[in-house]
């Protein structure tokens, strides 16, 4: 068999840390975004004031200035299957 890509998408709050595996990069920024939505209204009280497909990357912005143990991160990894 051949090698495999893949994308690892960590979500890490001060109390869990999440992890995802994507086979797309695109699917795991997906996932950041679903969780910025979601968290929006539990940590700010504004409406959500940027576009749709900026606000995982503006929430993980204003999250780490105001608390630093939240990040979202997404790094690409190689499965090595055997022969």
């Amino acid at each position: 068999m051949s090698n495999t890509e893949v994308y690892v998408a960590i979500y890490q709050t001060e109390y869990d840390i999440e992890l995802k595996v994507f086979a797309l990069e695109e699917q795991a920024w997906e996932w950041r975004d679903a969780v910025a939505r979601e968290a929006w209204t539990e940590d700010f009280s504004e409406e959500i004031p940027v576009p749709d497909f900026e606000v995982g990357q503006k929430y993980f912005d204003m999250a780490w200035e105001f608390e630093e143990s939240v990040s979202f991160t997404v790094q690409p990894a190689t499965i090595d299957w055997p022969e």
